[in-house]
């Protein structure tokens, strides 16, 4: 209001001068009315016009032309608020309390020193506002006597978090401790009691006392009461959200990660948050920054402590995150497209589209502040690792996972912060994790996903550590014993060591290997030997090893040029896997969490890209000191696309939701034509609406005599919705040749019996019901099936698989009609023809405008005789 009659003054700025120093002066006198009826107020009823007063200062304050009027009277307002806080009665009392809360937020922090000190002594004076909920005595029960009791004990929570926020910048004295004294005796019963006004500061008020919370013994039970208190304000969203992290902040405060006293309680409540998480967004990722930046604060402390604290919480953390059912999918790719719109719209719901990467995302960036240089952060790495193989045990089963799987993309998560950690263990460590691997490699049967990562692993341990390449070949000799097909997947981790190494007798030793398996019984392994094979001798002939070359100059021999297999090895050449990918110089955070998902077809919801990781947390609270690079020097991944096995890998489903543009060969994808399943299950509204869904086709088939052709017959005419198929005897529908050819199909097809004495009433009932008669035959004047149009009804008539259509049978049709054909074979079988006419009928009504049938029947053909 004041702003509005500033700028309502007519005039320039000089011209303003004297109406503004009038406002001026009328705001003086009213701020000084204010301050010398403060020590008055004593009723329930001047909370309105107390409140009222302060908002008129605090506007005051931030207007330029009234703030020096302000200021001049905050003095006057600190000596109110102390005759209020000295009564005895409660409500001057309580509503001391009110004043002090905007002395606290707008005065003290800018005031001189001597001021400041003034304010925790305030404070002292009224400690009983803190749980002040019952009704105040000496008053009736009325509205301002219950506004009175909800604002006093919030504005007071509110006073304290203040003080102990600016308890950094300024020196309370012993008059803090006081104020602490008098917070930790009421704080547990007001965790479990406070409204939703209140519940906001005293979680605030617990997560700044956490050090004194630990020290004084209160701390578990703290954290047990606000964990009970946080499930009542669920329903509130940024609430609960708040409180959540209140409660992670005093959870993983350094000095209750650093007290054995509290790890019980951390690892049980941390467990119990990881659950409500999956149901509840944001909560994971409040865990992940209050751990994170606790333990860059403090260190990872004990190592038997950070180990158990790392398989229980942080490793379960980097697995964190739902799968996204399909409608969830749909929301989440709506937010995002919203939100790449900038400011062109806005959304409504408080829902986060990478709610769950938030959590994964921050415990991998602080796995990036771990130093190789310091040794508590490798024995860190080391923890990490195991907590990491553990979890993915767990993950692990005897079948394999379905593609987007929760538990194939738990090991994928579990894969790529593995591969984060290599640098920074030691050799008997990146042992231990060879033959992890290499375990993975033998026994699981796994995604592409997980195949890439558990085979860019084994080859990148040796590469880093060269005397581990003996271990490798050992783990090859005896993975081959249990599992024949984890060949291939050894044989592609020693291409890539060897096409990286500069060492004759790594590459006489890779050969060696290869060789043996050029001749395997199963082609899938032979496929593999001679891509490895052609990618080895290639990169002998460009570093020029002229004693390997030498030693296994018969190799360009046992390289195939032809055939299937020649061509199947070409194709896996250009594969990216073997054509650009580098296992060093393609050593990125870019690679493995965003390329090498991609191109593995894995969901794109768990794509994460560098500037996303990057920005989940700031350089200060999470420092970068990984020896990683950030992104490829090059572009070769981002521009190619899936393998054709990984296409193939991806399954049906996903093919079917998600457009993958490759160039690559195309994959089967059956069609459901009608998802309402059978039509003798359901409700008989709908039976109707199936029937009416056939076209107005018959097939007559009495002439046909084996079953193969006539349960070939009743397949087509099903599949193309035909209204009825005619046989001679219904007998066929029990022969077994018929029924393997038809699979289910005369279940819902209807089957019509007509002998063959009974053909020619029967043609001669359908003419009159308005059907065209069409011969599938070649005769003197039959017209050819692409030239013909077919009425909506239509009789099509089938010729015996010898003898064709008798001349008595083709008196009474309208219309003969061949298929045309270029070769010396002068006829079709007779279950081909049918389904050539049953198509080109199906074709003409799908093009038809109507989307029924075709065109009426005209005059018709003349019949054509013998």
């Amino acid at each position: 209001m004041l702003q509005i009659l500033c700028d309502s003054v007519p005039g320039t700025p000089r011209c303003r001068e004297q109406p503004l120093a009038l406002l001026s002066d009328g705001l003086d006198c009213l701020l000084q009315l204010f301050v010398s009826q403060l020590s008055s107020y004593s009723q329930p009823g001047h909370l309105e016009d107390l409140q009222l007063y302060l908002e008129l200062l605090k506007h005051c304050t931030g207007l330029g032309w009234s703030r020096a009027v302000a200021w001049r009277h905050y003095p006057e307002l600190v000596e109110g608020c102390h005759g209020l806080l000295e009564q005895q009665q409660p409500v001057p009392a309580s509503l001391g309390v009110v004043v002090l809360e905007h002395l606290l937020e707008h005065y003290f922090p800018a005031a001189p020193p001597h001021c400041q000190d003034e304010a925790a002594l305030l404070l002292t004076l009224h400690p009983g506002a803190l749980t002040q909920t019952r009704l105040l005595p000496g008053h009736e029960p009325s509205l301002a006597t219950s506004r009175l009791l909800l604002v006093t004990p919030c504005s007071c929570w509110h006073c304290v978090e203040l003080l102990l926020m600016a308890k950094e910048k300024w020196w309370l004295g012993k008059d803090a401790e006081k104020v602490e004294a008098a917070v930790l005796e009421v704080l547990p019963e007001c965790v479990a009691s406070a409204g939703r006004p209140t519940i906001a500061h005293v979680f605030q008020v617990a997560a700044a006392l956490a050090p004194t919370l630990v020290k004084a013994g209160m701390w578990e039970e703290v954290v047990e009461a606000m964990w009970a208190a946080t499930f009542e304000f669920r329903k509130g969203c940024d609430l609960y959200r708040g409180l959540i992290g209140c409660l992670t902040d005093l959870l993983f405060h350094r000095d209750a990660l650093a007290c054995s006293d509290c790890h019980a309680c951390i690892i049980k409540v941390s467990q119990e948050l990881l659950k409500a998480g999956e149901g509840v967004q944001g909560m994971a990722s409040h865990m992940a920054l209050s751990l994170s930046s606790s333990l860059v604060k403090a260190g990872i402390g004990e190592p038997g402590w950070f180990q158990l604290l790392a398989k229980e919480v942080l490793v379960p953390l980097v697995m964190f995150g739902a799968v996204f059912r399909k409608q969830h999918r749909v929301v989440r790719d709506t937010l995002l497209f919203v939100g790449s719109c900038g400011d062109r719209y806005t959304c409504t719901t408080h829902s986060d589209p990478n709610s769950d990467c938030w959590a994964r995302a921050i415990v991998l960036r602080f796995l990036l502040t771990l130093r190789l240089e310091r040794a508590e952060d490798k024995v860190a790495a080391a923890a990490v690792v195991e907590g990491i193989k553990y979890q993915y045990a767990r993950a692990s089963g005897h079948q394999r996972d379905f593609p987007n799987s929760q538990n194939h993309r738990y090991k994928t998560r579990l894969l790529q912060a593995f591969l984060l950690l290599v640098p920074l263990l030691n050799q008997d460590e990146c042992g231990a994790c060879l033959a992890w691997v290499c375990e993975g490699l033998t026994c699981d049967h796994q995604q592409p996903s997980i195949r890439y990562l558990q085979e860019w692993g084994a080859a990148l341990l040796p590469i880093l550590h060269p005397t581990l390449y003996p271990a490798l070949l050992h783990h090859h000799l005896k993975g081959v014993e249990v599992r024949v097909g984890c060949v291939g997947s050894f044989l592609a981790a020693l291409t890539h060591i060897a096409c990286t190494s500069l060492d004759p007798r790594v590459m006489s030793t890779a050969l060696t290997h290869t060789l043996a398996w050029c001749t395997a019984q199963h082609f899938n392994t032979r496929l593999y030997a001679q891509v490895s094979l052609r990618k080895i001798w290639q990169h002998c002939e460009e570093q020029q090893m002229e004693g390997v070359l030498q030693e296994f100059r018969a190799v360009p021999l046992c390289l195939v040029q032809r055939g299937n297999a020649g061509r199947n090895t070409m194709n896996m050449l250009n594969d990216f896997y073997f054509k650009v990918f580098h296992p060093v110089q393609h050593y990125t955070l870019q690679t493995i969490f965003h390329d090498l998902p991609r191109l593995s077809l894995l969901a794109d919801d768990e794509w994460m890209s560098v500037e996303f990781l990057m920005s989940v947390a700031r350089e200060e609270q999470l420092p970068l000191h990984t020896s990683l690079p950030l992104h490829n020097t090059d572009s070769a991944l981002t521009c190619v696309m899936p393998a054709p096995w990984v296409v193939k890998a991806a399954g049906e489903e996903q093919m079917a939701e998600e457009e993958v543009t490759c160039q690559v060969r195309n994959v089967q994808k059956k069609i459901v034509p009608q998802k309402t399943l059978v039509p003798e299950v359901m409700p008989r509204s709908q039976q109707a609406g199936w029937e009416s869904r056939r076209g107005g086709l018959v097939v007559v088939a009495s002439l046909v005599d084996k079953a193969a052709n006539l349960g070939g017959l009743c397949r087509t005419c099903e599949a193309f919705g035909v209204r009825e198929l005619v046989v001679a005897s219904r007998a066929v529908l029990q022969d077994h040749t018929f029924t393997s050819l038809a699979l289910t199909a005369h279940r819902w097809l209807p089957i019509t019996e007509v002998r063959r004495e009974d053909l020619l009433p029967y043609l001669k009932t359908k003419q009159g019901e308005g059907y065209t008669l069409v011969g599938a035959e070649q005769t003197a004047q039959s017209i050819s099936l692409e030239e013909f149009t077919f009425p909506e009804l239509t009789v099509v008539v089938l010729g015996n698989e010898r003898a064709g259509v008798p001349c008595e049978v083709l008196q009474v049709l309208q219309a003969s009609v061949q298929i045309p054909q270029n070769g010396i074979v002068r006829s079709l079988n007779v279950h081909v023809s049918g389904a050539l006419f049953v198509w080109e009928y199906t074709r003409q009504l799908l093009t038809n405008s109507s989307g029924r049938s075709l065109c009426c029947a005209g005059p018709g053909k003349e019949a054509v005789g013998c």
